[in-house]
């Protein structure tokens, strides 16, 4: 009897463990395609099309597009928070003002 009441308190102890740790994860954060040389689309409908095309070219049945399809039609997925710092970045390493 004693060993059954070890078990469920060690079980409890161990259940609160994996849900701390599940409150600790940081939440994931929203990824944003850019062109890989950092320029927008915003006002140009050509490169909206040119993106849209690639994006159902390499998307699954219903899903998100594959990283390394779209990599290699020259996107880039990074965070949503750091989009204008990566947008700058690639725009600098492609001279592009």
């Amino acid at each position: 009897m004693k060993r059954i009441g070890i078990v469920i308190l060690a079980g409890a102890a161990l259940a609160g463990c994996s849900t701390a740790e599940m409150v600790r994860q940081p939440q994931s954060v929203q990824g944003v395609w850019l062109r890989s040389d950092g320029r927008s689309a915003k006002n140009d409908p050509q490169m909206t099309a040119q993106f849209e095309a690639a994006k159902a070219e390499c998307s699954t049945a219903g899903g998100e597009p594959d990283r390394i399809c779209m990599d290699h039609r020259g996107y880039v997925l990074v965070p949503q928070n750091e989009v204008e710092a990566a947008a700058a970045k690639l725009r600098a390493a492609h001279g592009i003002n």
